[in-house]
């Protein structure tokens, strides 16, 4: 099928529109996985509100001069994509112009510039089949890394900033994967996780200082590279952290708790750098691995893209601010619509 594109060209229609999703839940809130949710009182706390970061229609475009890397409609074609077959970009929430001709964030490790309303600070992304990341990877399980680095440009509270991922519609339930048992690890794993399974809204969203893997915050920036390692170190947050060494794991298990979380606050004058590695998910294949069994994720996200955020949530409101949210498409979201042959055709 043929449609007009919002930008006025001729593109391929990508994706589902949103009377397709009723198959996924149809009584939203009744179905199983929503019991098991309210069962083991994973989203107890008031409901984020989700913005609108994906159309519910998202073109792919052939010509090169209109296929830009950062409008939330489209998508440009999968040969244009500098890491091919993957993509990483930023989201609608922080770019004020959707024409930007910037590129997207590389997967090559190289340091990526960005700046929201919230953070002011640089990406890297590291894989572990590139070389020259390889002494990051030796000797450890992990398929990927994705650092950020930067300052907050106003006071944050820890218990406001959260991490995961949120989509704007529903996804397909994955069966399995959210079992009972499942849910109950992640919910040991991660105490203040947050889940919505909903038609509208689906997230799942912990603080960040309780989820992130590896925490660094210093007095001056962070230098980025390949091969860079980021070092726990969190002396400078004061209080129990001052007068205590504490690893990555004595930090999780401190910032479990909302009573200690509610006593700390990003400081706009320090430099905080996170690390965010991966055993769980293989990106150049689109595949998470976990409890045994592999999941291809572009079957279950419906044409959303696997996220890259931080954001406060307010809990009066619902609301809140991003302090970065990127996206990763993989091409094989495209392949069921849009040959390289067919796609071709397209003027």
């Amino acid at each position: 099928n043929m449609s007009a594109s919002p930008l006025g060209l001729t593109a391929e229609r990508m994706l589902f529109k949103e009377g397709e999703f009723s198959s996924v839940f149809d009584r939203p809130g009744d179905d199983e996985i929503s019991h098991l949710v309210r069962e083991l009182d994973l989203d107890s706390d008031p409901s984020i509100r989700v913005q609108q970061t994906v159309d519910l229609q998202v073109m792919i475009v052939k010509p090169k001069e209109f296929a830009h890397f950062h409008c939330p409609r489209t998508l440009p074609l999968p040969e244009l994509w500098p890491d091919r077959p993957l993509l990483l970009r930023a989201a609608k929430t922080q770019v004020s112009d959707p024409l930007d001709t910037r590129s997207p964030v590389s997967f090559n490790a190289v340091p990526y510039a960005f700046e929201t309303e919230l953070f002011k600070g640089m990406l890297l992304v590291r894989l572990s089949d590139n070389p020259k990341c390889t002494s990051y990877f030796k000797g450890k399980a992990r398929l990927s890394s994705v650092v950020l680095t930067g300052q907050f440009k106003a006071p944050v509270g820890f218990a406001e900033l959260v991490t995961g991922q949120e989509f704007c519609h529903a996804v397909k339930n994955p069966g399995s994967i959210l079992s009972a048992a499942a849910l109950k690890l992640f919910k040991f794993l991660a105490p203040l996780l947050k889940v919505k399974l909903d038609k509208g809204d689906t997230y799942f969203l912990s603080p960040l200082a309780q989820t992130v893997q590896c925490m660094h915050v210093g007095n001056a920036p962070f230098a980025l590279a390949p091969d860079c390692q980021v070092p726990e170190d969190t002396r400078l947050l004061g209080g129990d952290f001052a007068t205590t060494t504490m690893d990555f794991e004595k930090r999780k298990k401190f910032f479990s708790k909302v009573s200690n979380l509610e006593k700390f606050t990003y400081d706009p004058r320090l430099f905080y750098t996170f690390d965010f590695y991966n055993d769980k998910i293989n990106i150049n294949d689109f595949e998470l691995r976990i409890l045994g069994k592999k999941f291809d994720l572009a079957a279950y996200l419906l044409g959303q893209p696997v996220r890259v955020l931080a954001r406060t949530m307010n809990e009066a409101s619902g609301s809140g601010g991003y302090a970065w949210n990127f996206e990763m498409w993989h091409e094989k979201q495209t392949g069921a619509m849009c040959s390289d042959a067919a796609c071709d055709t397209v003027s």
